[in-house]
């Protein structure tokens, strides 16, 4: 018996997973990288990243199902729409 055959099998949800994980950390280096001050819609963003990696951390663990994973995916989607909305309107200035 391998060391690999002691593992757990991988959750399907492992991969996407790393992907909304890691479109919210990309959104939180974007956020970073805004060259203005913090204000409340940028600070309220980097929050939401935050919380989101929080819900991350325990998906691993305790994955959520149905509506609840629905709301926190189109968490993910409206925080990067939203950061690549602010960083757009942020170099026009």
């Amino acid at each position: 018996m391998s060391p690999s055959d002691d593992d757990p099998p991988t959750r399907p949800e492992s991969g996407q997973l790393a992907v909304f994980e890691q479109t919210v950390r990309d959104a939180l280096t974007r956020l970073s990288s805004i060259d203005s001050p913090a204000d409340d819609e940028l600070l309220e963003l980097e929050a939401e990243g935050k919380s989101l990696l929080l819900t991350f951390s325990t998906w691993k663990t305790d994955p959520p199902i149905g509506t609840e994973r629905t709301r926190i995916i189109e968490r993910v989607m409206d925080l990067h729409r939203n950061v690549e909305n602010l960083a757009a309107s942020r170099r026009s200035l």
